[in-house]
């Protein structure tokens, strides 16, 4: 399946984006390195946030400046994420052009996960290269990529009928979820553990790789105050920058274990009884071990995500509203064996974590 061919991503992480695109991206990347394809990484230094660790996949990294301060505050109140570049449309594909003029003169693909990229961009970029591709989950912008990918559970193409020229491939639903093979390995297994084990013993709680209103700490004040015992695995992001404080809190309580910028999420994932966190790409990689779940929904776009889920009875949602309660709900799912089999049934079956695959299929069958 080998064949010349050029990679650029362009995706950004911080305390604000989270890491989230790069960790979704890089499922992708490692599948056209297997193959022989060059990977190349575009990225803007938000916060100081250090993105070295990818090298150690083998890729090609750049990381340019950005001159636009990222704020989160709330759902409400945070930057507009058209700023999230970090420059402006025009500078950044500019910028990014000039990288891909650069390269050798092999097939050229792009693949962009960012929120800040508009149609200007992808208008722009399009002419330096053979094919590009965006992956996002809003149906609500105009496109101008090859292809769209939409991992959104139960999200039709025709949705995106109104933004895509007619030359457009869109690709939605649960089958195109990017999951890192070694959840896909451990699937089995922990499918055949749920259904023998009607006790909750492990707890995952993790809020994305940045968790901007550090919510991780909140439930813990919350969990501890309701007398809750169960073992806690706490996993936070290197964008997360609470973890200091976190870890200053309640590192000294036997019941819980702190996770800082871990590489075992598929073992902690595949060994947990329960897991509260975002409703970010995390989702997708607790839905394929069937792992019962509450998510919380802090950013707009993951309300689409959590209430495709809840809606099939894939997770139980608490939005930030109700906050406050969620401990409550955590102690009724411990409870409820019959409750945590239904979603693990459910969100084990709507996705298969191929996405990425299908996508590379593609894109060799293009080009071979």
């Amino acid at each position: 399946m080998s064949f010349s061919l050029n990679l650029f991503i362009r995706a950004d992480a911080s305390s604000i984006i989270g890491l989230g695109h790069l960790y979704r991206t890089l499922v992708f990347a490692k599948y056209a390195l297997q193959y022989g394809t060059k990977v190349h990484y575009f990225c803007r230094d938000h916060d100081g946030y250090d993105y070295s660790w990818l090298l150690k996949h083998g890729v090609a990294l750049t990381v340019r400046q950005s001159r636009k301060e990222l704020v989160f505050d709330s759902v409400e109140n945070s930057t507009d994420d058209k700023d999230w570049l970090g420059v402006s449309s025009i500078d950044d594909s500019d910028e990014f052009n000039m990288l891909l003029s650069q390269s050798v003169k092999d097939k050229t693909i792009v693949l962009v996960d960012h929120y800040g990229v508009d149609i200007c961009w992808e208008n722009s970029v399009r002419e330096y290269c053979d094919q590009l591709i965006t992956i996002s989950d809003k149906a609500s912008r105009k496109y101008g990529a090859d292809i769209v990918v939409d991992p959104t559970f139960n999200r039709v193409p025709e949705e995106y009928l109104n933004y895509v020229n007619g030359n457009t491939q869109v690709l939605t639903g649960g089958n195109m979820c990017f999951i890192d093979n070694r959840f896909l390995e451990l699937k089995s297994g922990a499918l055949s553990r749920r259904k023998r084990k009607a006790k909750v013993s492990n707890i995952l709680i993790m809020f994305g790789g940045a968790d901007p209103l550090n919510l991780t700490d909140k439930l813990l004040e919350q969990l501890i105050s309701s007398g809750m015992r169960h073992n806690l695995n706490i996993v936070i992001g290197s964008a997360n920058k609470h973890k200091a404080q976190i870890k200053k809190k309640y590192s000294y309580l036997s019941f819980i274990k702190i996770h800082y910028n871990t590489t075992e999420m598929p073992k902690l994932t595949a060994e947990a009884d329960l897991a509260i966190g975002a409703a970010g790409s995390a989702c997708w990689e607790r839905a394929v071990l069937g792992l019962p779940s509450i998510i919380v929904p802090f950013e707009s776009n993951q309300l689409d995500i959590a209430h495709s889920l809840n809606k099939v009875h894939a997770a139980e949602i608490v939005t930030l509203e109700h906050f406050s309660s969620l401990s409550e709900r955590v102690a009724l799912l411990c409870k409820s064996y019959k409750n945590r089999k239904i979603l693990t049934e459910n969100s084990s079956t709507i996705c298969d974590g191929q996405g990425a695959l299908r996508l590379y299929t593609r894109l060799v069958n293009k080009y071979v």
